[in-house]
């Protein structure tokens, strides 16, 4: 067919292909004359997209590896998530040879993430005790958060029976909140007393038992 240049401004003739490479560019297209219906299948691809709303994320999404998330902070935690925790396990020997109230040694520095959180503490002591004269036998222990004890002490005891040594060796337990205020660095420790020191022999770890502290901050 031949080209022909038509008086009302429009070429006719010109076949699919006619055109030398290179000689349509975008200045040549006129504004919206390239919809999705012209996009061939693969060719937008990630070097072409600079961003993209959230809005038109539809359908069902592939896994999402915590791996690829970036720049996901602790203050963007929602409410009740676990932002962080802190475990210490202490085996070594100690002997409570009075009344008086002790650090167990099973302590540790947790420094919170957020300024405003809950810090949810566990503490577990191997305490043991024998008494040295006709009554019971009893340790305590407390949680303390730099100078604050979180409740108040839990004690075990056992009773003697007329004429009977009584000895004995268990893992007390105790649970406690701490409201945050800061992220500066706190002591955390278990605190631990022979409330009988007069008439009972008390000792933590004594028989290769592992005392064990967890701390654990939520978002609040």
């Amino acid at each position: 067919m031949a080209i022909v240049i038509n008086g009302n401004g429009t070429v006719t003739g010109i076949s699919v292909g006619g055109l030398p490479d290179g000689i349509v560019d975008a200045g040549t297209l006129a504004t919206n004359s390239v919809d999705s219906a012209e996009l061939i299948d693969g060719s937008i691809d990630n070097s072409h997209i600079d961003a993209m709303a959230a809005s038109k994320l539809t359908g069902t999404l592939p896994a999402i590896s915590g791996a690829s998330l970036t720049g996901f902070t602790a203050s963007q935690m929602p409410t009740g998530s676990v932002v962080q925790y802190g475990f210490v396990v202490n085996g070594d020997y100690l002997q409570l040879s009075d009344t008086s109230w002790v650090s167990s040694g099973i302590t540790t520095e947790f420094t919170p993430l957020l300024s405003s959180s809950k810090l949810i503490v566990w503490g577990i002591v191997i305490s043991s005790m024998w008494n040295i004269s006709n009554r019971g036998t009893s340790v305590k222990m407390k949680l303390k958060v730099e100078d604050t004890y979180l409740r108040e002490a839990q004690t075990q005891s056992g009773a003697q029976h007329a004429g009977q040594t009584h000895a004995m060796t268990a893992a007390q337990t105790q649970m406690g909140i701490y409201t945050n205020s800061d992220t500066t660095a706190k002591t955390v420790e278990i605190w631990v007393q022979n409330e009988d020191g007069d008439y009972c022999n008390a000792s933590i770890n004594q028989y290769s038992g592992q005392s064990q502290l967890l701390i654990m901050e939520v978002a609040v």
